[in-house]
């Protein structure tokens, strides 16, 4: 005789019916049947925490054979009757190392593929994202005759178990093989789906709150939430929180609000009326009208800028009053284009669209709306500059190198990375905030948080967001970085403020690598700027990664834009470098050195300064003097293919260039008094490889171009 354990319990604050049908303990149903090539026994429960702890579970695994239906049979005593108009649910604890393919069949003998015994898939899905965990799988089982959940006999007598089929998991495939087990344990058949719980809202607000819900228990991973309305309070999930469910169903009339720093993942199915879900996002503000502002998505569907603007107290402009503080980005030249406060167009906060938003008062904006599932994608194009606003289209945090993973296509972007503007930098001013997929990978990105990328050439150009790539974290908009080592350089000048890094990171070059470096962002013009260049090549950098070596043989270009007539001052803050080490700014018009470990650099400008050729960093061990090279840094590059560009020879110096083809034919011979950025013109020549020679009365420098 196999013993019968009839179970009590609560829930959703009914007494229902549940029946045991193996716990695989002593005394309990094992396995009469297998076939397929699984091998199947009982053994120690190899994780006794959280669903499970009980002693014994039935491992599962194969042996050579791979065949989709491979099963294990397992019998049910008594037999236990479902009516034509009944449902009930199958409950099974399951332990995996990574999603499997998991379907049941009731009331077959093994080995019977028949139609009566329809392979029935779960209600929901093992977390892949926590393998070797017990979570519980919920099977429904009715007899209706929809060839879907159902069987014909009325009469439940046999579970046949297809552990790993390997079509419907995610990935594909089958997980088992003869060293890779899964577990099995507690299987149950309930009257009432032991996944569902409902919102009951008697208590307060609060998400968090046990006697809120149907269970007595916070929603889990496994759970299939359903937000009724009429309730007393409506669920709120908390700046603290993060919620993850498997099905959410939100009734017309209901709303969730999730506050900012809060998220919530759905991995299957969400239902819901328009309006039922209220986000909400912490802003700064400032009187000011170009500070305090913040670029912004909506992690939810359905929001119309008409909706928006009606339903947030939105900074006025002060040239037009009629502007509101929101404003969409165009490449074409025109920057940031506002709203204004009548505006009856259709505009929406499209899928990842992002937008520049300033409140009038410090406070929340709140989107109105619905829950967004599914992969997501935004068009980008090339235009005046190759800048697009987008953003993370989820109710949840996104992980940057997983987000440049998911974007690698070719020409997809033009350099793997992103710039946030962060409204606090620069004392207040503001500034942008460069992350690249090598150097900031772990950066997580929150929901409702918009940023720019640069696009690459492809015609039909898109950037993708994966609703794989969810987490929760308990953060803001701007993580922390990591230690490096590293130096910022900051520039100021009246009460503007300006920064640029330099990291420092083995197996990194002087040239530009896509993941290390990131460009400046110049999408919008400023008064003041400080950046890095390139020996070869014209391209400015917010973030340059350079060698984790030979500190005294590399000078970096400085480049600055700022205004003649006002003093500027450039200091440095160094982390990390190696002992003995120190910066120091080299102005070669004044012909001075500047130790920046020890003083500020100042100096008052008798014109405008708005490239590179005057200033370089230099890293040394040495106390650096007038006597070193004059050519160490100098930048050569073509801006195209009949302009030479030399930028930071010494002012007035006699200079002769030669350029030579690689057969060694000279084709160029020319000489001047140098200025600190020269433009020569070239003769016209044919594509390929040419060798630059430039001779001072200082010493000798060869540099290579390639002319296309």
């Amino acid at each position: 005789m196999k013993k019968i354990t009839l179970t009590v319990t609560f829930l959703f604050s009914a007494l229902i019916y549940g029946q045991t049908i193996s716990t695989f303990e002593a005394g309990q149903p094992g396995v009469d049947a297998v076939g397929g090539g699984i091998v199947a026994s009982v053994e120690a429960n190899p994780v006794m925490t959280g669903l499970n702890t009980s002693a014994n579970s039935l491992r599962v695994s194969r042996s050579s054979d791979a065949n989709w239906w491979a099963l294990v049979n397992v019998d049910v005593v008594p037999d236990i009757s479902i009516a034509s108009t009944d449902t009930k649910y199958l409950s099974m604890l399951i332990n995996f190392p990574a999603q499997p393919d998991l379907g049941i069949r009731v009331s077959a003998a093994a080995n019977n593929n028949g139609n009566n015994a329809m392979i029935t898939r779960g209600l929901n899905s093992y977390d892949a994202s926590a393998p070797n965990t017990w979570q519980e799988i919920v099977f429904e089982v009715k007899t209706d005759g929809d060839g879907v959940h159902s069987f014909t006999t009325g009469t439940m007598f046999k579970i046949v178990i297809h552990p790993d089929q390997g079509f419907e998991n995610s990935p594909a495939g089958q997980v088992l093989d003869a060293t890779t087990s899964g577990y099995i344990d507690n299987i149950q058949v309930f009257d009432t789906n032991p996944l569902a719980n409902d919102w009951l809202g008697g208590t307060s607000v609060d998400w968090n709150t046990a006697s809120n819900w149907s269970k007595n228990a916070v929603p889990i991973a496994t759970d299939l939430v359903t937000i009724p309305s009429g309730t007393t309070f409506a669920p709120t999930i908390n700046a603290t929180t993060g919620v993850k469910i498997q099905n959410l169903t939100i009734n017309t009339g209901a709303t969730v609000t999730v506050e900012d720093g809060a998220s919530l993942i759905v991995t299957g199915a969400s239902s819901g009326a328009t309006g039922s879900i209220l986000y909400k996002r912490t802003l700064t503000a400032d009187a000011d009208p170009t500070k305090a502002w913040h670029l912004v998505t909506s992690p939810i569907a359905g929001v119309s800028i008409v909706n928006f603007i009606a339903g947030n107290t939105l900074a006025s402009g002060t040239t037009n009053t009629n502007f509101r503080g929101i404003g969409n980005y165009t490449n074409d030249g025109n920057g940031f284009n506002y709203y204004e406060f009548d505006y009856a167009g259709a505009d929406a906060f499209n899928v990842a669209k992002g937008f520049a938003i300033k409140n009038a008062a410090a406070g929340t904006v709140e989107f109105s709306g619905f829950f967004r599932k599914s992969d997501r994608q935004i068009s980008i194009s090339q235009g005046t500059d190759n800048f697009n606003l987008v953003g993370n289209a989820f109710l949840a945090y996104m992980n940057l190198g997983t987000f440049f993973t998911n974007n690698n296509a070719v020409d997809r972007l033009s350099e793997s990375t992103i710039w946030l503007w962060d409204p606090s930098a620069n004392a207040g001013n503001g500034g942008y905030i460069t992350k690249m997929s090598e150097t900031d990978a772990a950066f997580e990105v929150a929901p409702g948080q918009a940023f720019f990328v640069s696009a690459g050439a492809a015609a039909s150009n898109v950037v993708s967001f994966s609703e794989a790539n969810q987490s929760h974290k308990t953060d803001t908009f701007l993580k922390n970085a990591n230690s490096r080592t590293e130096i910022e350089l900051k520039i100021s000048q009246d009460n503007l403020i300006n920064t640029t890094k330099l990291y420092y990171i083995e197996g990194t070059s002087t040239d530009f690598d896509n993941g290390f470096d990131g460009s400046l962002f110049d999408g919008i013009s400023s008064d003041l700027v400080i950046y890095t260049g390139l020996i070869n090549e014209d391209k400015k950098l917010s973030v340059q990664s350079l060698p984790n070596s030979n500190f005294d043989e590399m000078v970096v270009p400085i480049g600055l834009k700022a205004a003649s007539g006002k003093e500027i001052i450039i200091s440095a803050n160094s982390l990390n470098l190696p002992n003995g080490i120190t910066v120091f700014l080299e102005d070669r018009l004044n012909n001075t050195f500047t130790n920046l470990n020890d003083e500020n650099f100042k100096v008052n400008l008798t014109e405008n300064l708005n490239g590179t050729g005057r200033f370089f960093l230099r890293t040394s061990s040495q106390v650096l003097s007038t006597d070193f090279t004059e050519l160490a840094g100098v930048q050569v590059f073509k801006k195209h293919n009949s302009i030479l560009s030399i930028r930071g020879l010494q002012e007035g110096s006699k200079t002769g260039i030669a350029i030579f083809n690689t057969l060694g034919k000279q084709v160029l011979s020319s000489s001047f008094i140098a200025t600190h950025n020269l433009d020569i013109a070239l003769p016209k020549l044919a594509s390929g490889i040419y060798i630059v020679n430039i001779e001072t009365n200082n010493g000798s420098l060869n540099k290579k171009i390639i002319l296309e």
